[in-house]
């Protein structure tokens, strides 16, 4: 341990025993831990911050670093805004297999599904017209109001998907 004057008071600086570095502790730190620590990190003393503009070229130092919301990484006040630095943007998000396999299987169902035969669109256009009538009375209660709206999406699509389920 080496001796040092700080704020009028000695105090002793732990150094490492093996690279017989000092080793910087905050005060209230148990000294032991951090240099543990620095022995259990092969001796490498903690990088020292860059505050320089990330944009290549640029060497401006960072006296407020700006992140940028997109890349994160930090550039000079002249160079923050994304146009500037000629900003990739947000990677791509990356899908999980999990996500893969649960589109594959919807994909799956929308082929293996089968198409309404023209009994099933007569049908659907009677039921359609049997609700309208009964709608204009004001005497549609609110499950049939739901599947008269279905099935006028179906039919507006001329598909056998349904825009509101």
């Amino acid at each position: 341990m080496t001796l040092a004057w700080m704020y009028g008071k000695y105090y002793l600086v732990p150094t490492c025993p093996i690279c017989e570095k000092p080793v910087s502790v905050p005060r209230g730190e148990d000294p032991n831990i951090k240099v543990n620590q620095h022995i259990q990190n092969n001796c490498a003393s903690p990088k020292p911050l860059d505050n320089t503009c990330k944009l290549k070229g640029c060497k401006q130092k960072l006296l407020v670093p700006m992140t940028c919301s997109d890349c994160k990484l930090s550039y000079c006040v002249k160079h923050r805004l994304g146009i500037d630095h000629q900003c990739p943007g947000k990677p791509a998000p990356t899908s999980s297999p999990s996500a893969l396999a649960a589109i594959r299987r919807a994909n799956k169902a929308k082929q293996s599904k089968p198409h309404r035969t023209k009994a099933e669109i007569e049908q659907n256009k009677q039921e359609i017209s049997r609700l309208q009538a009964k709608a204009k009375t004001g005497r549609l209660a609110e499950s049939e109001e739901i599947r008269l709206a279905t099935l006028l999406s179906m039919k507006d699509q001329g598909s056998d998907k349904c825009i509101l389920s």
